[in-house]
């Protein structure tokens, strides 16, 4: 189904309809009593008091009459309804697949104390332009490279981008860094000696790319990656959830503020680094040095191009 705010205006006060039949979990979109757009979890299992935020009411309660426990994530503010349908679209999906209903509560439980960031930020800390570009750089190469070589399971279990670690893509021998940069550009900057300082030989490689217009046909935005990738992942639920997990704990969500966002996406290519590629490593710098940033000139790099 398609997920927007148009779910809830058939809804009057305090009226609820399942979400999905086929669905482990008894999900239901509507209004609670004051006219907010709610999404409500009806369980046999004892659910747990969490806390609201500034723009969700969080409610939990014990239905004598037929004897089961409702969880219902109330939005305060309208103007958040966009992150608020990613929210209920992320809740409802994420935990599709998962057959246990205790674990099913649980999970749906430590997911939206995972979103409550995005959910109390709103629309004041969308990704910046360089975050948006450099994100979408990394879902680009898994989608073109990764996951013809891999599968989409390894590529996606392998994407370490969202979570800030080293490097973007650790694989058991080897290991990727992604730089996405707009054409023409001389140099590329490492954001940390860790980046590319790694025992095992690995992988820097360059994109570049530019914004284009809303109406391109080559061009690519944000979300449009993301639907492909979660997509490809429908099979491998798991997976999913992890990859849509990472991406919340990041300030990821698919609203619609970045499908106005499109880039095009030109050359590729990478440089195999090794113990002689010209990088520095932690253990060169003085023990009193705790952070480096620098940059690396790419015409100097040839040696080393793959």
């Amino acid at each position: 189904m398609k997920y927007t705010g148009d779910i809830f205006k058939k809804f009057n006060n305090d009226k609820y309809s399942r979400v999905d039949a086929l669905h482990k979990l008894n999900f239901f979109y509507g209004r609670d009593e004051k006219g907010n757009a709610s999404l409500l979890l009806q369980t046999s299992c004892k659910v747990e008091v969490l806390p609201s935020t500034n723009c969700i009411v969080v409610e939990a309660g014990w239905r004598k009459k037929d004897k089961t426990w409702t969880i219902s994530f109330n939005l305060k503010q309208a103007d958040l309804m966009n992150i608020f349908v990613c929210f209920c679209e992320d809740m409802v999906e994420s935990s599709r697949g998962i057959d246990d209903e205790r674990i099913g509560v649980q999970f749906v439980e430590n997911r939206y104390l995972e979103w409550r960031h995005l959910l109390s930020a709103g629309q004041s800390d969308y990704l910046s332009m360089a975050a948006i570009k450099g994100l979408l750089g990394e879902m680009k190469f898994c989608l073109d490279v990764l996951i013809p070589a891999c599968g989409v399971k390894n590529a996606v279990l392998s994407w370490q981008g969202p979570l800030k670690k080293d490097q973007d893509f650790v694989f058991e021998d080897t290991w990727y860094e992604i730089k996405t940069l707009s054409p023409g550009s001389i140099d590329v900057a490492i954001s940390s000696v860790e980046q590319l300082d790694n025992p095992a030989e690995g992988h820097l490689v360059i994109q570049t790319a530019e914004r284009t217009t809303i109406t391109s046909s080559v061009g690519i935005t944000l979300n449009g990656a993301f639907e492909k990738l979660d997509n490809l992942l429908k099979e491998y639920p798991q997976t999913r959830r992890i990859m849509r997990g990472n991406l919340i704990s990041m300030g990821y969500a698919s609203v619609p503020y970045y499908d106005q966002f499109k880039f095009v996406f030109y050359e590729r290519w990478s440089y195999r680094v090794g113990r002689d590629f010209p990088a520095l490593r932690r253990k060169q710098l003085p023990e009193a040095v705790s952070e480096v940033k620098y940059r690396l000139m790419l015409a100097q790099l040839n040696d080393f191009k793959e």
